[in-house]
């Protein structure tokens, strides 16, 4: 019976002891699963108020694991939602570079046209669509614009020029990226050296011919 009895007691002291051990671990388990549905929450909010980069960086630090089911499948969509919002909105940037390219050559259709996917771009900066806006207004104001043939870069600074073969060169590059893209290497090739031509020695140009 004595041996009985320290069985038991045995049993109830070893029962505690594990339920002692038990306790922070389903605590520490359930302040994981609240602290990542906090920060998805965060991050979702972070992303209807606009700031996709700062979204997807934060949605990239959460780990899956820690979240519910439900809030699993949330995290998975805000995943893919802002990063095509950030490729949109680097995107509108880029177009806001090649519309002022655009219109400093005299092809103010080309540069509006941009200028106006860039305003239908519900991704873009509100910065980059607060320029395009007033680029917009500016060649409502202009007179005609005289034929790409007849623009010349005369009278412009030499600081200006260097800013417009920048823009050349920048253009030129993504153009010719595009074309590599498309499986058109001889066309990228070009565009590459003409890139070159703009800016000798310009990085993405030379990376671009070493593909």
């Amino acid at each position: 019976m004595k041996y009985g009895k320290s069985m038991r007691q045995a049993l109830v002291v070893c029962t505690a002891l594990l339920a002692a051990l038990l306790v922070p671990t389903v605590a520490m388990a359930q302040n994981a699963d609240a602290s990542a549905t906090d920060a998805l929450e965060s991050a979702i909010l972070r992303f209807n108020e606009g700031d996709y980069v700062g979204a997807q960086h934060a949605l990239q630090q959460i780990e899956a694991g820690d979240l519910t089911s439900a809030d699993r499948s949330r995290h998975s969509e805000y995943l893919q939602r802002s990063g095509l919002a950030v490729s949109m909105q680097r995107k509108s940037d880029e177009d806001l570079q090649s519309a002022r390219l655009a219109e400093s050559e005299g092809r103010v259709d080309d540069a509006r046209r941009i200028l106006n996917d860039i305003m239908d771009n519900k991704f873009a900066a509100t910065e980059t669509k607060s320029s395009a806006e007033r680029m917009l207004a500016s060649m409502d104001k202009q007179p005609a614009a005289p034929s790409p043939a007849a623009k010349t870069d005369t009278g412009l600074t030499d600081a200006q020029m260097d800013q417009l073969r920048t823009l050349r060169a920048a253009s030129l590059t993504r153009r010719a990226d595009e074309m590599v893209d498309a499986g058109k290497f001889g066309d990228a090739k070009q565009l590459y050296e003409r890139a070159l031509q703009q800016i000798p020695g310009y990085p993405e140009a030379v990376a671009g011919l070493k593909r």
